[in-house]
C-alpha cells in the first residue's frame, strides 16, 4: 500500500484503498492498522482502535445532521 503524501491524504480513507474493508483479509488488516499506526506517528497523532473506541453521544447529537452528511461522518 502506497503512503499517503498530504495529511488530507492519510486521512481519507478512500485516497489509498485496495480492497473494501469488509472483504479485506486478517494480513490486510493487520498491515492496515499498522499503517496508520506509522501515520500516527509521523504525524504526532495518537492512534485510536476504532473498535474499541466509544463515541461520546451528546457531543455526537450536538452535530448537525446536514453537516454530518456533508463530510462523511455516517
Amino acid at each position: 500500500m502506497p503512503e499517503p503524501q498530504t495529511p488530507e491524504e492519510a486521512l481519507d480513507p478512500t485516497a489509498l484503498a485496495e480492497v473494501p474493508v469488509s472483504e479485506a483479509t486478517p494480513e490486510q488488516r493487520s498491515a492496515e492498522e499498522a499503517q496508520a499506526r506509522r501515520l500516527a506517528d509521523r504525524y504526532r497523532l495518537q492512534f485510536l482502535d476504532m473498535n474499541h473506541f466509544r463515541i461520546d453521544q451528546e457531543l455526537f447529537r450536538s452535530i448537525p445532521a446536514d453537516l454530518m452528511l456533508r463530510y462523511g461522518f455516517v
